[in-house]
């Protein structure tokens, strides 16, 4: 939960200084519904929580500075981007490694699914400087997001049996409906 916190007040205040309010919170909605429903459709169990977005918004923190690149051009400025984009890095990591030590604990695939909403939205919906391949990329970015958020609720619903809570199992079998 510190590291939510840690995360969201660093993080989260650099990135909406660079692409508003209104951005940052679409990221941060994203980023939370993408890696529930990336969860959801691994897990047995139900899990939610605003970990989820904090990894968007750290990856989004990434997409910001890959698709201005070019803006960072000085040499000040490319050492700031090599940083960001290393301490970002380097916390996903620690944190991933943190996690495979807490099954049941932390939930991973949440963490990763964010992670990928996060970035895939960063991609497709973030301001950029002009340039010949902005505008692919923007597309790219943008339609990549659509079938993340097509392609993970359909596999959900031809992948999973939830768990009954009348029958108590995965569903009634033959016998127990009496046929």
């Amino acid at each position: 939960m510190v590291f939510n916190l840690i995360s969201q007040l660093i993080f989260g205040s650099l990135l909406e200084q660079m692409v508003g309010f209104k951005q940052m919170a679409c990221l941060y909605i994203v980023s939370g519904i993408g890696g529930n429903l990336l969860s959801s459709m691994i897990n047995d169990e139900c899990s939610v929580g605003a970990s989820t977005a904090v990894f968007g918004v750290l990856t989004g923190q990434v997409a910001m500075v890959l698709v201005n690149w070019n803006a960072f051009s000085s040499p000040q400025l490319k050492q700031v981007r090599c940083m960001m984009i290393a301490f970002v890095i380097v916390m996903l990591v620690i944190n991933f490694i943190t996690d495979l030590g807490q099954v049941g604990v932390v939930d991973i695939w949440g963490h990763i699914g964010g992670a990928i909403a996060g970035f895939l939205y960063g991609v497709g919906f973030f301001p950029r400087e002009i340039s010949d391949s902005s505008h692919k990329i923007k597309v790219l970015g943008m339609s990549l997001t659509a079938m993340y958020f097509t392609i993970i609720p359909i596999l959900f619903f031809l992948t999973r049996r939830p768990k009954d809570p009348y029958w108590g199992t995965y569903g009634p079998d033959d016998d127990d409906l009496g046929n």
